[in-house]
């Protein structure tokens, strides 16, 4: 099994010990699907070192391995993404959509889905989505860790194929945790929203890297509202760009922007949160 893997295996467990001591290693085991000796061994070790200490020494471990990894795991830690995470499971929690599926980008953290499991609802099944060869094991290795496993799949490709491929109503919620740049998934947004492939009250969540972008849609939109407004543009292009994108699509779908958050992950990012309204 990958080592970093089993680091990450083993801070659930202490993590699931710490907020529920009485449960027996074979519950814990079945809940993570490991086996209940592996429980055990953490178990003894946490009880001789201490919850802070030994969780303390398994993050350490982590993080170090995750520096060897060429990157893959670089845009899961920035400065305000667990905000950017929390507000996501936020909106979830305040639907009344808690049983449904949920197509999401989870890499090999699972980080939201875990919050999701956490502090919402156990009843979701995940279309667990990733192109990476390197990173859709280590992925598909915890599918089994979160919400209803007969329904969940771990699908080695991009969320392009599985929204295309969506009927109206396919999921509850959509978790595009990109952090890419907007015109690479554009389409794939405007064909979600005109199909309503999410159902009424359900959101859209999506990551996007605000780094420079000189593409020809971005210079038209920026165009329009100077035009529009008689306001020239001066500042970063995407700063204007992205909100109007996506004011545009509102206007002709069923959705509407609930929220906006502007954060760093290594890079400045934005976080636009759809609901579908009808």
């Amino acid at each position: 099994m990958n080592p970093l893997l089993v680091e990450e295996q083993r801070k659930e467990i202490i993590h699931i010990i710490g907020g529920d001591p009485k449960l027996t290693n074979r519950a814990i085991g079945n809940m993570l699907s490991v086996p209940a000796k592996k429980v055990s061994a953490t178990r003894r070790w946490l009880n001789k070192k201490g919850e802070d200490v030994y969780l303390a020494e398994t993050e350490s471990k982590i993080a170090e391995m995750k520096t060897y990894v060429n990157g893959l795991f670089s845009n899961h830690s920035g400065v305000g993404k667990r905000t950017a995470r929390k507000k996501m499971v936020e909106h979830i929690g305040a639907t009344d959509l808690k049983k449904g599926q949920v197509l999401t980008l989870p890499a090999d953290t699972w980080a939201i889905e875990a919050l999701i499991q956490e502090t919402v609802s156990k009843r979701f099944g995940y279309t667990a989505c990733e192109k990476s060869i390197e990173v859709f094991p280590l992925m598909a290795a915890k599918i089994a860790w979160y919400g209803v496993k007969s329904r969940n799949e771990a699908f080695h490709g991009t969320t392009t194929q599985k929204i295309y491929e969506a009927k109206e109503d396919t999921y509850d919620h959509m978790l595009l945790d990109y952090c890419g740049i907007l015109d690479n998934f554009g389409k794939e947004i405007i064909h979600a929203c005109n199909a309503n492939i999410v159902k009424k009250g359900g959101i859209i969540a999506i990551t996007l890297t605000k780094a420079h972008c000189t593409k020809p849609w971005v210079s038209k939109v920026n165009n329009l509202k100077t035009e529009l407004t008689g306001e020239a543009i001066t500042s970063h292009p995407n700063s204007h760009a992205y909100p109007m994108f996506f004011k545009f699509l509102t206007s002709i779908t069923d959705f509407e922007v609930v929220e906006t958050f502007d954060y760093c992950d290594t890079t400045p990012m934005t976080l636009v949160v759809l609901k579908r309204t009808v």
